[in-house]
C-alpha cells in the first residue's frame, strides 16, 4: 500500500483523490483509505 500512495502522489494526486482512488480500487477495505494515504503520504 505504501508503493501505491507513494506513486499516486508522484503524479500529482491529491490526498483527498488518492483516498478516493484507494476506495475505488478497494471497495472491500474502503474504511481503510483515508488511513492507509494518512500513515503514507510523505510531505514535501
Amino acid at each position: 500500500m505504501k508503493i501505491i500512495v507513494e506513486m499516486l502522489q508522484e503524479y500529482n494526486a491529491t490526498k483527498e483523490n488518492a483516498v478516493i482512488k484507494l476506495q475505488a480500487k478497494f471497495p472491500q477495505n474502503a474504511g481503510l483509505a483515508a488511513e492507509i494515504v494518512e500513515k503514507y503520504w510523505q510531505e514535501n
